[in-house]
């Protein structure tokens, strides 16, 4: 209840629902070009200013339902990686985030331009998940009182995968996750003590059954879903999954 609203991420998703407005009520507005493309990355162009801006303000895709659970996300991740934080660092690990897997996908080809701000909220995600921070409910009525610290992370996983399953463009939609969720782990992998958890969780317990079940469930998001997407349709997918099916 005390906590104070984050600033750089509250700002943003005013904006972001500013400029849903506008393409509403301003026809003129809704035909501007937000899509950056591989030229205007990698050979930036200040002119191409409203371009640069209208992208992190743009969705990926249509909808109020998307942009609800858009904005939740990016409030979630406010709110609790923001406060943890400070606005500074938070604001400069999700714009360069954005930049990074907007690299990605526009060097490889995968995407002819990006827009929306997806991609950095699913690469945040991950560095959330590292740092962990943590929700007390002490301060607030008795009756929403629980006896533990809540985890945000998890519930950011939750919208996470939301936003990836009501894409109507799936194979877009899981290329820009995948290449975000890359950006992300290799910023997380950076901490040292990352790697020595994983070396006291792998010496704490034995691959046994459980880890044997999760692995081939991982195998199975990353090899068949890309695989078989293509053929549902939806708008035509990226080039790296264009006839695959």
């Amino acid at each position: 209840r005390d906590r104070p609203a984050p600033p750089f991420a509250f700002s943003l998703s005013l904006l972001i629902w500013g400029a849903g407005l506008l393409r509403i009520f301003a026809p003129a507005f809704a035909q501007a070009d937000a899509c950056v493309d591989y030229s205007l990355l990698f050979h930036p162009d200040l002119g191409e200013w409203r371009t640069y801006l209208g992208h992190l303000l743009y969705p990926l895709e249509p909808g109020f339902v998307r942009g609800f659970f858009t904005s939740a996300l990016l409030l979630v991740e406010g709110y609790t990686l923001e406060h943890e934080l400070g606005s500074l660092h938070f604001a400069s690990i999700f714009l360069g985030l954005q930049l990074a897997s907007a690299a990605v996908v526009l060097h490889f080809r995968l995407v002819p331009c990006v827009i929306g701000i997806e991609s950095a909220l699913v690469a945040t995600a991950l560095v959330m998940h590292r740092v962990n921070p943590k929700v007390h409910t002490d301060g607030l009525d008795k009756g929403l009182r629980v006896p533990f610290a809540i985890e945000p992370r998890w519930h950011v996983w939750a919208l996470q995968s939301i936003l990836l399953l009501s894409a109507g463009n799936f194979p877009r939609a899981l290329v820009i996750h995948a290449a975000a969720l890359a950006m992300g782990g290799l910023l997380a992998l950076r901490d040292p003590e990352v790697w020595l958890f994983a070396l006291r969780g792998l010496k704490a317990r034995s691959f046994g059954l459980g880890a044997s079940l999760h692995s081939a469930l991982l195998l199975f998001a990353l090899f068949f879903a890309p695989l078989s997407a293509a053929a549902q349709g939806g708008g035509g997918g990226p080039p790296a999954l264009a006839g695959v099916g």
